[in-house]
């Protein structure tokens, strides 16, 4: 599952939810609670735009090319900029009636209460998500809040603390019809660092050990971050002034019964006057073997706010 707004750990989600039916498969018990370590690095780059510019804008979903619905994309814009430099700024552009975008203002927790999201995978098929966030217990200094997205197939809930310096994320549950996933991340993963600005980048890079089929499993999570521009967006009725960050997320694991990779880029657009993504698009490919046979696939998912209001 793939989580719609975007204070998670990158991809975890959605390669814990993959080895959630791999353990099914492999007839592992119903519950898997996983013990963690971890390790957090970020840095930011000073933005190469120039002082005073109107705005900036940012590459299109990756795949998607340049004319993606709603979405203020200059051509020119490229990949996501190289951990540790300043990515290139493309100039002002106004597409779709929209107008150029503006630098978006300071991050807020998302408002406590229910949203409404949906995602639609590369055949059109669209999933219906329903968000819930509540106020949760955690270190002083901090807005700390467990967030829950369900789907038909099962929920994803996890709990995050806000930050003046960023959002980190400290667990992980994931519960379906398979049996469910647990994971505490020690240290937390990054989410985010602020303030954002083009050119900030930041990774994590963190480890899980499990039990699957009654066989000790190693899990790697790493995550690379790259701030690339701004974006104007029209999602849920609104027009939002975004951040545009791209990601690279590997999610693996490995035990004496099966190895799994599953390797993910996104183009998530964050409104940090919201505190969520209100549209994100991902490439996966998940690849693997188990009883000496190999497994492979491919997904591309788009996930938008159909409310950004409780």
């Amino acid at each position: 599952m793939k989580s719609p707004i975007r204070t998670r750990a990158g991809g975890v989600a959605a390669g814990l939810g993959a080895l959630a039916l791999m353990a099914a498969a492999c007839g592992g018990s119903s519950h898997v609670t996983a013990s963690s370590h971890a390790t957090t690095s970020s840095s930011t780059s000073p933005t190469t735009a120039q002082s005073g510019a109107a705005a900036v804008t940012a590459a299109a979903p990756s795949g998607g090319g340049s004319n993606s619905p709603g979405v203020t994309a200059a051509p020119s814009a490229g990949a996501a900029a190289t951990p540790g430099s300043a990515a290139p700024a493309p100039p002002p552009t106004s597409s779709a009636g929209l107008g150029p975008a503006k630098t978006p203002g300071p991050a807020h927790a998302p408002t406590v209460g229910t949203y409404q999201y949906k995602s639609t995978d590369a055949n059109g098929t669209v999933t219906q998500l329903q968000v819930s966030i509540k106020p949760a217990k955690g270190p002083a200094g901090a807005t700390d809040q467990n967030l829950t997205i369900s789907s038909p197939k099962g929920s994803e809930s996890s709990d995050y603390a806000w930050s003046s310096t960023g959002v980190m994320v400290s667990s992980t549950t994931l519960s379906g019809q398979q049996g469910s996933i647990q994971c505490t991340w020690s240290p937390d993963v990054t989410q985010y660092v602020f303030p954002i600005k083009v050119g900030s980048t930041w990774s994590s890079l963190s480890h899980c050990t499990t039990t699957v089929a009654g066989a000790p499993t190693q899990v790697t999570y790493s995550d690379q971050a790259s701030v690339t521009g701004i974006a104007r967006i029209k999602e849920a009725g609104q027009v939002l002034d975004t951040w545009v960050i791209q990601r690279h997320t590997v999610l693996s694991a490995k035990s004496a019964a099966f190895t799994f990779n599953v390797d993910t880029t996104t183009t998530e657009y964050f409104a940090p006057s919201d505190g969520q993504t209100p549209k994100e698009v991902s490439d996966s490919k998940t690849s693997g073997s188990y009883a000496g046979k190999s497994f492979s696939s491919e997904t591309r998912t788009t996930v938008e706010a159909e409310t950004l209001s409780p």
